[in-house]
Order: structure tokens, then sequence, then C-alpha cells
């Protein structure tokens, strides 16, 4: 794993999951931030009067085990004026600040420089033009990144957890709202379900987060998946794992996905040296049913389809890093067969940390990116080829490239002549998953609602 050097951030991702080291001097323009579209995170309309963005995970207390910053975007034309909010819980008062943030720059801001404490739930609030919102938990040397919600919601779907005795995994639940919010939640194992006492009718009050730390109430099971239902009220949920760091290191967090879905696709799968690839299907229901897996490696090859049987109210882990030959890039894509909605996540493990991302389950024409990464992954799960523009925050076309039916293809953004600190926007003729990479980092875009 690499460690940091003063006033940069490297980040290392195995699978698709962010593990970096950090300093908080600075953010490494090449480094390429998490941003996930299950949970349904949106760009910023241009004519929006105000948007707001929710962040659950992390902590702003200097010795937690998560610190939070978070990374406001700004990709239109005018300066751009937000306030950031962090709510304590209980009795103690938010406390806000705020940013003024440039034309086509992202800005990084602690948490902690806003409000030092254990439970932060943050909102962000931009007044008037096109904005996106990330965070950063950082372990130690180590730092995970993912979008923060544009919307609370009833329901919230995690896949990929795993409470083995090393390592920790945390259900933070952030209510911003001004009246209590009662929820239920479930887990799903390789075993079984699994309905503790304790969390059913769980209040999350006003304006407060609550952690929840999954390990403790479902112990030592080698894969969990999370169902979090409210009776009354609508939250934000984000997961994190954190390993104790004697077998691996790191730390990963994402947000839930709103509801399971039919299909799932992951533009980039294949990852060099990495044993510990794979992807869990998590089944919440109580229908039986298979899912189909199809992988599509670099240039025209495509594996044979593999079925796999995913019992009702159960989590199944299928192994990629034995079908992704080394040192090929590869996408997967996942379908249900029957009347079956289920929720996929890649899962990851290995030497260099821990790490989890969900998949996309909603093609759309437009990517937004807060820096361009070293290339992007396009994958076109339609039955037409699609043209695709690279732009500038601007809209100025930088690139122009076609991405034929059913088949990724990677391109380099270093030629582009936007800057490695810039974001760049990905434009297309038909609906499509876009991931940005880095040296072996991925992350997938921002849906962008807002032509220029």
């Amino acid at each position: 794993m690499k460690r940091a050097r003063a006033g940069v951030v490297t980040l290392v991702v195995i699978a698709v999951v962010l593990v970096a080291a950090i300093a908080f001097g600075g953010r490494d323009p090449e480094a390429t931030p998490s941003i996930a579209p299950a949970g349904n995170p949106t760009v910023s309309e241009v004519d929006a009067r105000s948007a707001a963005w929710f962040c659950a995970a992390g902590t702003s207390d200097p010795e937690g085990r998560a610190r939070e910053t978070v990374l406001v975007t700004n990709l239109g034309d005018d300066e751009l004026a937000a306030t950031i909010t962090v709510l304590p819980g209980g009795e103690n008062e938010p406390v806000g600040r705020e940013i003024t943030v440039a034309a086509h720059s992202t800005l990084a801001v602690p948490v902690a420089e806003v409000l030092a404490t254990p439970e932060p739930g943050v909102v962000v609030e931009a007044f008037g033009g096109q904005v996106l919102v990330e965070h950063q938990v950082a372990n130690g040397d180590d730092v995970a990144v993912g979008p923060c919600a544009t919307d609370a919601a009833t329901e919230w779907y995690f896949a990929a957890g795993t409470t083995s005795s090393r390592a920790q995994q945390v259900l933070a639940l952030f209510n911003p709202f001004d009246e209590d919010a009662t929820v239920d939640i479930s887990f799903v194992t390789d075993t079984g379900p699994s309905e503790p006492e304790r969390l059913q009718g769980l209040t999350v009050p006003r304006r407060s987060r609550v952690s929840v730390p999954v390990h403790e109430e479902v112990r030592r099971q080698a894969l969990v998946a999370t169902s979090v239902q409210a009776r009354t009220g609508r939250i934000v949920s984000e997961q994190m794992l954190i390993p104790d760091g004697s077998e691996s290191e790191g730390i990963a967090v994402s947000l839930g996905a709103s509801a399971p879905a039919t299909e799932w696709h992951f533009p980039w799968t294949g990852v060099p040296g990495n044993s510990g690839q794979s992807v869990a299907v998590a089944n919440f229901g109580r229908t039986s049913g298979e899912v189909t897996m199809l992988i599509t490696l670099e240039g025209n090859a495509t594996l044979a389809e593999q079925s796999v049987a995913v019992p009702p109210r159960t989590v199944v882990l299928v192994d990629l890093a034995g079908r992704v030959p080394d040192d090929v890039g590869a996408s997967l894509s996942i379908g249900t067969t029957r009347e079956l909605s289920v929720v996929a996540e890649q899962l990851a493990v290995g030497d260099g940390g821990i790490g989890t991302a969900l998949g996309g389950f909603r093609p759309e024409t437009r990517w937004a990116f807060s820096t361009r990464g070293r290339s992007l992954a396009l994958f076109n799960p339609g039955a037409d080829d699609v043209e695709v523009r690279l732009l500038r925050a601007d809209g100025e076309e930088r690139s122009r490239v076609e991405v034929a039916a059913g088949r990724r293809l990677q391109v380099g953004t270093g030629g582009l002549g936007i800057a490695a600190d810039e974001p760049l926007v990905v434009e297309a003729s038909g609906p499509l998953i876009a991931m940005r990479l880095g040296t072996v980092t991925v992350s997938p875009g921002v849906a962008d609602p807002s032509p220029r």
C-alpha cells in the first residue's frame, strides 16, 4: 500500500474500491474520488435556485477513525456560494460555514474546521449553478471517497459488508429534518437472515446522526447485506468498512441504493494483481431466482454467460478474479430472471486494503467528474452504438469517440488539454455508464441532467 507524501493525496484502489494515503495539505489532481450512481445523486440543474446534499458517514473528531472532508465542485461558469452545516445532534446547536467556490473548481473543507464532533451529519446547500458534492473519510493514512446524497429516502440497501473478526462494519443513519424518524434494520448473510430486536423501531432523532456498529449485532459473518426501512420519516444512509490492520488496511465508504433493481452494470472489473475481487448479490425478498452475469473483456471478447442462484433473504458472493485475466480490463453486467430484484455491489479484500462499490443501475446520457483522472471506462449496455463527447466544464469539446452496442471502451484523458484538477463532462447520444480511472483507481460518475 502506498503511503502519504507531504501535501499530496495518493489513491490506490483494489477492484472498484478506494484505499489511499493522505496528508491534508492538498489533493492529488490525478486521484479519482468514488461517485456512485446507486442512491441517485445528480448534479443540480443549471437554473436551480438552491440544491442540498447530505453527507452521512465519517467523523470530525480529530482522534476518530473516519475523519471527514467535504468536497464541493462547481461545474458552472460563475462563482458559487454555498453553506456547509454540521448537525451534532442532541441539544447541541448546528454550526454553519459559508464558502465560495470558483467556477470549474473543487473546494475541500475538513468538517472539523466547521465543528469537531464524533457524530456529524453534514448538509451542503449551494445557491444557484451546477454543483456536485462528495466527501472523503480517512483512517490513519488511508482514505475513501464517495458521493453525498441529493435526497433522503425511506429505504436503503447495501449488498457488500463483512463482520469477520478483523473488520468493523458501521452503518450511518442521518436525519436532517425537524421530525424524528423510526427505522427497522435487518440483515441477510450467506447463512440466512437476521433481525436484531434492538434495531427494530430504532429512533433516529431529528437533525441528528446515529451510527450502528453492525459488527456487534451480526458477529463474525464473512458476508453481510443490510436493509434499512423507515416506518416514519426519511433518512440518508451510508456504510463504512474499517479493518483492524492485522490482515488488511484501508477504509471503505458507500452510499446505499435506494431500491433493488433488475440490472446492474460495472464498467470496470479488471485490476492487476487483485486476488480478492468479487461481487455480492443480495436478495432481500422472499422469492428465489437466478441472476445472469455477463463479462465483456477489453476489445471484442465476451466470456460465457454465468447463471447464479440467489435464494430468498440471502446474499451470494461471486468470485471475479477467477474469470477475468490479470491485466485485462472488463465490464460486468448483472440481470435477473423471473420477478426478482437484487442489489449488487463489488467487494475487494486484499493486501492493499478493503472497499466496496455499488454498480450502476441507471444508464444516463450525461456524466460529470470533479477531476478528469487518467482515463475513462465507458460501457454501453444498449442495442445501438453511442457517440460520446468529452467536454470541459465550460462546454468546450475536447474529444469524440464511439462506443459500440453492448461494448466497453477505455479512453485516456491525458491528451484532452484539460488540467488534471479540472472537471470533466461526458455527453452521449444514448444512455451509458461512465467510470473514471486513475493509475488503478475506479470511480463511477455523477449523473448530470443539465446540458449546456
